[in-house]
């Protein structure tokens, strides 16, 4: 969606599978696009930019994205001059209990896997969302001479949502993401070793929310937390660790 059917985005990648991804809108550079999963602000807390990147993150649990362009600085801050984007996971279906399994395998030993169960009554609504894929790769360096070292990925997640009907005018709702990725790539130094290079990602977020809804008004208290650990080797396997986290609480009343 995000890199075919869009006027105005610029979606790049800088590699394969778990390299470097990430979109501007309207020729905006990437800071100015915001970027939320079930509301929670996705971006990396361990960047002083503290840009944006899908890298790590899997289609399987996405039930659909709201782009909306031009500038949102209004309602989502100063770093919306571009647009944003609402990315939204999966819940619960009214329609029963499902079960759901989808497998897919392509060349260089990429493998893909899915499973899902959800299920809805009056009160409750769940979803709950495995993956798990392992692409050998190919390398993304040209020329790279005898090594021919495959940039290889895995990454492994989980996407958890639970609703609670309160009362006719009471309604909880959870989120839970995590990821676990890990990603050999090229030393850019043809001198290093091209096995050394690589990052390993912890993601996670949460949300709650207590929303109210009366007559006119729609009242919202919501928690959002995100939380990154990286963990990188380079091409003379010196080890690097990176971690940030972002927490909030906000409140949006309507009428």
């Amino acid at each position: 969606v995000l890199d075919d059917n869009l006027v105005g985005m610029n979606y790049t990648s800088q590699g394969g599978y778990g390299t470097v991804s990430m979109i501007q809108l309207r020729g905006i550079p990437k800071r100015y696009s915001t970027i939320y999963i079930d509301g929670v602000k996705y971006s990396d807390p361990a960047n002083p930019v503290n840009d944006a990147y899908f890298s790590n993150l899997m289609n399987n649990s996405i039930e659909r994205v709201e782009v909306l362009r031009g500038t949102q600085s209004t309602l989502y801050g100063s770093h919306a001059i571009g647009g944003t984007i609402n990315i939204f996971t999966k819940k619960g279906s009214n329609k029963g209990e499902k079960n759901k399994m989808d497998f897919s395998s392509g060349s260089n030993g990429t493998n893909n896997i899915s499973m899902s169960h959800n299920g809805a009554n009056e009160k409750h609504d769940y979803y709950i969302g495995v993956n798990k894929f392992y692409t050998s790769g190919i390398s993304a360096m040209n020329n790279e001479g005898s090594t021919q070292d495959e940039d290889s990925y895995n990454n492994e997640g989980i996407i958890a949502n639970y609703g609670y009907k309160i009362n006719d005018t009471l309604r909880l709702e959870n989120g839970l993401r995590y990821s676990n990725s890990f990603l050999n790539y090229d030393a850019p130094n043809p001198s290093q070793n091209d096995e050394n290079p690589s990052t390993d990602d912890t993601e996670l977020t949460y949300n709650m929310k207590l929303i109210q809804k009366s007559g006119k008004s729609k009242n919202q208290l919501i928690y959002n937390y995100f939380d990154l650990e990286r963990a990188t080797k380079n091409g003379n396997n010196a080890a690097s660790n990176y971690s940030g986290y972002r927490d909030s609480i906000n409140f949006i009343g309507e009428y």
